[in-house]
């Protein structure tokens, strides 16, 4: 190897020194630009023989061998971020859906607490909804007042037991049905891929 770096420079030196001479023994005349072009050539030829040579082989020296692998590395890193940044996209999207439903639900008297979505990922229909599935109840009767009211609440005495009280924000069969319906029409799921607890 270093062999071939030295010979390789010798002949860099020949060339220059022949160009040289050339120069100085080409007399001054129109045709002279021309010959430095030729010679400058001849130069740049010579500087660039090895790499010519392993190319017309299909030989690839070390020099190439790295910057294939560097190449590769650069590709591979690509490759990541590119996947990071997909998947990136994707949380934000699927987070974004999440809030914009729980958000309409919450305006027609629900509270969603859970909601799973799977969303298709083929390039033709990527991001639109496969299914829906969404922990929902209803927004407590107090909850539904505060809105309502002027946003001034008085308290006047809070009493504490120790009583289980039974809210009733269970949904029946008749609200699952229009949820469902409501959420076919705004985006479009199939309502038998829309699951509601």
């Amino acid at each position: 190897m270093v062999s071939a770096i030295s010979s390789w420079a010798e002949q860099i030196i020949i060339a220059i020194i022949i160009a040289t001479i050339l120069e100085m023994i080409i007399p001054d005349c129109k045709n002279k630009k021309y010959v430095k072009t030729v010679i400058g050539l001849y130069i740049l030829f010579t500087i660039l023989s090895p790499v010519i040579k392993n190319v017309i082989k299909g030989d690839i020296s070390f020099a190439s061998s790295d910057y294939l692998g560097s190449m590769n590395e650069i590709s591979d890193s690509y490759n990541k971020f590119n996947n990071i940044t997909n998947n990136n996209i994707q949380d934000t999207y699927i987070l974004s859906l999440k809030q914009d439903i729980t958000g309409k639900l919450y305006k027609k008297g629900y509270i969603a607490s859970i909601i799973k979505i799977d969303i298709e990922e083929n390039e033709e229909n990527y991001g639109q909804i496969n299914s829906l599935n969404i922990n929902l109840s209803k927004k407590p009767e107090d909850e539904e007042t505060k809105t309502k009211s002027n946003n001034n609440i008085s308290i006047n005495k809070v009493e504490i037991e120790n009583k289980t009280v039974k809210s009733n924000t269970t949904i029946n069969d008749k609200e699952i049905k229009e949820v469902k319906e409501y959420l076919n029409s705004e985006y479009g799921v199939d309502i038998n891929n829309i699951k509601i607890n």
